[in-house]
């Protein structure tokens, strides 16, 4: 994650909690229902984002790595076979035409 990307995520997660507040505290998010789940989703939002930032793209991150370095530590394989095999048989092909 580069610097700018930091500093958006931060820029954005305290605007949402400082948009809430000012919304709360203008009085436009009373005790109606429908406010409370856009409050909610506004603090879940900053929550969810604040996690990302910290740890979540780190880990998402490291779990790639480590799946990229498995799938790279397979053998690569021709049609099921593998290269070894085509490598051998290669080899025996050649020998055989030089006969």
């Amino acid at each position: 994650m580069n610097q700018f990307e930091i500093i958006g995520g931060m820029i954005v997660r305290h605007g949402l909690t400082t948009f809430a507040g000012v919304l709360a505290t203008h009085g436009y998010l009373g005790t109606n229902t429908r406010e409370q789940f856009v409050s909610a989703v506004m603090l879940l939002m900053g929550i969810g984002l604040s996690w990302w930032q910290k740890t979540g793209h780190a880990a998402v991150v490291t779990r790639l790595a480590e799946l990229r370095a498995r799938v790279r530590s397979i053998p690569p394989v021709h049609a099921g076979v593998p290269v070894a095999v085509l490598t051998e048989a290669s080899m025996a092909i050649t020998a055989a035409k030089q006969i």
